[in-house]
């Protein structure tokens, strides 16, 4: 099973100092349980209806779960930068200091979105039709 530690070391968020850029970002066990809800959210939502995933028992042995835990916890930040986000103006200068941090995480909010959601809806056919017809290959 998934835990916040094994999230931690998938994403390289062991600690603030790891993110060149992002040196304030470092994640809380609870911004990341978060993220784990989400992902089993997303993961419950998508048809076909055959499965259901605990947060907390999320399985390790593919990539699709971090994949949906790290989509969830970017969409979660971008979400709040979004909503403090402004342009500053000084000697006549305006510049959006955001503004390529934003560019940055959209791309990347949708290939871990893209990853994940293709990948749950794989595990989940796989699971129907072995509902339907017995375990396949």
């Amino acid at each position: 099973m998934i835990t916040v530690a094994d999230v931690r070391e998938d994403m390289l968020d062991r600690a603030a100092t790891d993110h060149l850029v992002l040196n304030d970002l470092a994640f809380t066990d609870e911004d990341i349980e978060w993220g784990m809800k989400g992902c089993a959210r997303k993961f419950n939502s998508l048809p076909p209806d055959v499965a259901c995933a605990v947060w907390d028992k999320l399985p390790d042995d593919t990539s699709v779960f971090f994949d949906g835990v790290a989509w969830a916890l970017i969409r979660r930040w971008k979400r709040n930068i979004a909503m403090n986000d402004m342009d500053y103006s000084a000697g006549g200068v305006t510049a959006n200091v955001n503004g390529k941090l934003m560019q940055n995480l959209d791309a990347l909010e949708k290939q871990l979105e893209s990853q994940f959601v293709d990948g749950a809806t794989a595990i989940k056919i796989r699971i129907n039709l072995r509902h339907a017809y017995g375990q396949i290959g």
